[in-house]
């Protein structure tokens, strides 16, 4: 929302419709994994998928925010490519407690399931911390020109 009103210059309703092409985006990325775990492993696809998630991620940083039909494309395609990944990861996940239960007899799902959640709850709080200092740091100012808040 930010993005689209500040940065964008949009209002906010362009803002729910980049939105929820964001989504849509999902929703395809979401089918794109299976079409391609079709066709090549499940292990490679996420790992690829995600080093372009990467770099294009960090390039979209260089593209003009005003060049609105632009930038919606190339957020639909970063929504794609994110959601490649996501049901890769639980069912990857699924594959290494199977190994494990015929590695060694013992099946130990929820233990497993438990530990990837605790390990993205405390990846998120760090995340977010470590955004919000670096904010901080640069006294960060949500409205260009406005006297900030301290």
């Amino acid at each position: 929302m930010y993005y689209v009103t500040w940065v964008m210059g949009q209002s906010t309703h362009f803002a729910t419709v980049f939105i929820s092409l964001g989504v849509i985006g999902m929703m395809l990325g979401s089918v794109l994994a299976k079409v391609l775990t079709d066709r090549w492993c499940k292990t490679e696809v996420f790992f690829w998928t995600n080093i372009v998630l990467a770099i294009f991620s960090c390039a979209f940083y260089f593209f003009d925010p005003k060049a609105t039909v632009t930038i919606v494309v190339l957020y639909v395609l970063l929504n794609i490519l994110h959601q490649i990944p996501s049901p890769l990861h639980w069912s990857l996940m699924a594959d290494v407690d199977d190994y494990g239960e015929w590695k060694t007899g013992v099946r130990n799902d929820g233990f497993q399931y438990a530990f990837v959640s605790l390990g993205n709850k405390l990846g998120m709080a760090i995340g977010t911390s470590a955004l919000a200092g670096v904010l901080s740091t640069f006294e960060f100012c949500p409205q260009s020109g406005a006297e900030c808040c301290r």
